[in-house]
């Protein structure tokens, strides 16, 4: 399934394995500022292609990315620390070129995601690079099912809206199996960008809706 980066996933699961974030001088600041996007695009080719910008930042497609959820014991102007939830083990991460979505900001104690690309060697985040930084608090949204499948699961909201949730890492807490109209309840973290991007909402449980 692919994930949206932006400029600059799943944590329990993927933490064993991860988590297991003019005038003459208009004119050249102008050709500066092209050159430079086009150094961007370039490095953005090697990790996906490009498929837009919006108010979301969303700039690449790319896949699979990993996360790391866990608390904050450090940050600094280019680096966080996490310890890991699952492991309990630190992680220090670069920020410099990541998202950082976070109602409060980047605090000591508070509880994170860091979504990446690459590939972590134990604690070692050389060869990672931070996408997107985000609140690893537990939400809902509620639905009736419209269809679901070994790994995916797609809802229609009151308001009409027809999301489609990876559910790769949530436990299933209903009576029975999948059923087409079933309302269901969604326990997630992360964002629902623009009112219908999923990518970075990660589903750890679902419940049948009373």
């Amino acid at each position: 399934m692919r994930k949206y980066l932006f400029a600059a996933i799943l944590c329990a699961a993927l933490a064993a394995t991860a988590c297991g974030q003019k005038d003459e001088g208009a004119a050249e600041t102008s050709a500066a500022e092209t050159s430079a996007a086009d150094e961007t695009l370039e490095s953005a080719e090697d990790s996906g292609s490009i498929v837009g910008a919006d108010g979301a930042g969303i700039r690449i497609q790319i896949e699979d990315p990993g996360v790391v959820c866990g608390e904050v014991i450090d940050a600094g102007m280019s680096t966080v620390t996490v310890r890991s939830e699952v492991d309990g083990e630190e992680y220090t991460f670069s920020k410099e070129d990541a998202e950082i979505h976070l109602e409060n900001g980047l605090e000591i104690g508070g509880a994170v995601e860091i979504v990446y690309s690459g590939v972590l060697d134990g604690t070692d985040t050389t060869n990672v690079q931070v996408l997107l930084v985000q609140d690893n608090q537990r939400k809902t949204i509620t639905g009736t099912v419209v269809s679901e499948a070994m790994s995916t699961i797609r809802i229609e909201t009151e308001d009409g809206r027809q999301l489609t949730f990876s559910k790769e890492l949530a436990e299933s807490d209903r009576a029975e199996g999948a059923e087409e109209g079933a309302k269901v309840t969604l326990e997630y973290t992360g964002e629902i960008f623009d009112g219908e991007n999923t990518q970075f909402a990660f589903v750890w449980k679902i419940s049948d809706a009373e």
